[in-house]
């Protein structure tokens, strides 16, 4: 993002209002400032509005830009605390129901819950298999194809 600066009229004109002192040129308003020790509150109050305002503009292109609202962070944080919490959906709940159902009845003999969770670990994997196959397509950034998958495309 490209911004310019205006100064407006505020800016000293160098060539009638410098000084050379020890070889360098000094303009007028900071030959003041040298001379009173004091600095011209207002003009430091409207360069920090002046600044405040154009960072702004820029969180606000960034925010823009790169899809960052608050309610996105919101429901980011909402997913992440009901991570933490351990709020998170129960992968085949019926399953583990009956594994640890199964596993109170034989405490002395967790053996006998075989077929009980090879059914749940069996659909754990269907469960993970599901979530691989996702379309992800819309959560990556485009990329520029290579000449191999070009080549592939036009055979295609």
């Amino acid at each position: 993002m490209s911004s310019e600066i205006d100064c407006g009229n505020d800016c000293p004109e160098t060539s009638n209002s410098t000084q050379k002192i020890r070889g360098m040129d000094i303009g007028k308003g900071m030959q003041e400032r040298i001379k009173t020790g004091k600095v011209n509150e207002d003009r430091i109050t409207n360069y920090e509005k002046e600044w405040s305002k154009k960072l702004e503009c820029i969180d606000q292109a960034h925010t823009k830009q790169n899809g960052l609202t608050i309610s996105e962070a919101e429901g980011i944080l909402r997913k992440l605390r009901k991570f933490a919490d351990g709020g998170t959906p129960a992968a085949c709940p019926d399953y583990k129901k009956r594994v640890l159902s199964c596993l109170k009845k034989n405490k002395n003999n967790s053996l006998r819950c075989g077929e009980e969770v090879e059914a749940f670990a069996n659909c754990v994997d269907e469960m993970l298999l599901k979530t691989g196959r996702k379309d992800y397509t819309g959560y990556l950034r485009s990329r520029k194809p290579t000449y191999t998958e070009k080549f592939e495309q036009v055979l295609a």
